[in-house]
């Protein structure tokens, strides 16, 4: 499967209320376009977490990349990275991890040292992968 039709499914998803299949849509976009980016990481835990702290300002994040209280101090692409093999392999999302209706992007302490993200991560992931120099010709509107 492509990254295009990754993002075309996770649009899809998306606009059917189905946020944690369209996660997992656009999760896989990342990684594989994180893996293109970052040949010379040696997992793709840390791909996927180096494109998300580079991206971090384009997804809205500002400072709120990385949580040292959470998980023993961890990176928000190290916890997609965990939701992604949760969702790929259980199809359920981690535990401590839940997605929350939200226009602006915030973390949200939940009760059980648990964080609650804002929805709106999807529709910016989407954009991200869609902007990723790596996927420009699968995106051209010249296909």
């Amino acid at each position: 499967m492509s990254v295009r039709s990754r993002i075309e499914e996770a649009e899809q998803h998306w606009r059917q209320g189905h946020k944690e299949r369209a996660l997992l849509a656009v999760l896989s976009a990342a990684h594989d376009t994180a893996r293109l980016r970052y040949p010379q990481a040696k997992e793709a835990c840390e791909a996927l977490a180096l494109f998300i702290a580079e991206g971090a300002s384009a997804l809205g994040l500002g400072g709120d990349w990385f949580d040292w209280n959470f998980r023993g101090g961890v990176s928000l692409g190290e916890v997609l990275y965990d939701v992604y093999r949760r969702l790929l392999r259980d199809g359920t999302m981690p535990e401590d991890v839940e997605l929350m209706p939200g226009d602006q992007w915030e973390i949200h302490l939940l009760q059980g040292n648990r964080r609650g993200y804002s929805d709106c991560l999807v529709p910016r992931l989407i954009e991200l992968v869609k902007r990723a120099p790596e996927n420009v010709a699968a995106f051209s509107k010249r296909r």
